[in-house]
């Protein structure tokens, strides 16, 4: 544990004294919140695809680590969206509805399809 405390004090993250406390610096602070912000993106996007909690707070620590910016830049945007939108939108319900049936089942307003 030590060395990794002083690796990250080297790389600026951390302030360590030995047998003190640890505190992080400005930098640390800002990493640390760009990773738990990348995480709860994630995990919002899977309960939005339905995956239960536990799964969705294990899985989002896996892919925090090995997802491009481009791709949480793009799932933040559609976490966004979702959480801007009105709620219960229609392809969600039908979502919901493949989910527990398997069928996908659009019926269109005009031709009633």
């Amino acid at each position: 544990m030590t060395e990794l405390l002083k690796k990250l004090e080297k790389e600026g993250l951390v302030n360590y004294e030995r047998y003190g406390g640890v505190t992080l610096t400005d930098k640390g602070r800002k990493i640390g919140r760009a990773v738990k912000t990348r995480h709860d993106t994630l995990k919002k996007f899977l309960g939005i695809l339905l995956v239960p909690e536990r799964t969705a707070e294990r899985d989002a620590c896996m892919l925090e680590h090995d997802l491009s910016p481009e791709t949480i830049e793009q799932l933040t945007k559609f976490v966004e969206f979702f959480e801007s939108a009105p709620p219960n939108p229609k392809w969600l319900e039908r979502f919901r509805e493949f989910c527990r049936t398997g069928k996908f089942h659009c019926e269109d307003a005009e031709t009633g399809k």
